[in-house]
């Protein structure tokens, strides 16, 4: 099983338990964004490349919202109230 696998940022979300669960799910997110780009600059045909640059797109998304939440996530697991779900 790849450990990149694609991810909406409510899945990352129903993972973390623990600042160390944030941390890898930030670090999944990275690799995975990553590994997008490198396969869209080998990908053979532009429709192809733009299919994946969408995928792209939407993985930088959840790593920004990861990364910009990551202090309210770290509150609430600090708190003692955090399930998964931020309100």
């Amino acid at each position: 099983m790849s450990t990149t696998i694609k991810m909406t940022f409510e899945a990352r979300l129903a993972v973390i338990r623990t600042v160390d669960d944030l941390e890898q799910q930030i670090s999944l997110a990275k690799t995975y964004a990553k590994n997008l780009r490198a396969k869209a600059v080998k990908a053979g045909s532009l429709a192809e490349k733009l299919a994946i640059n969408e995928q792209v797109k939407a993985a930088e998304q959840v790593l920004r919202q990861l990364r910009f939440r990551s202090f309210d996530i770290e509150d609430a697991i600090n708190a003692g109230g955090f399930n998964g779900v931020l309100a």
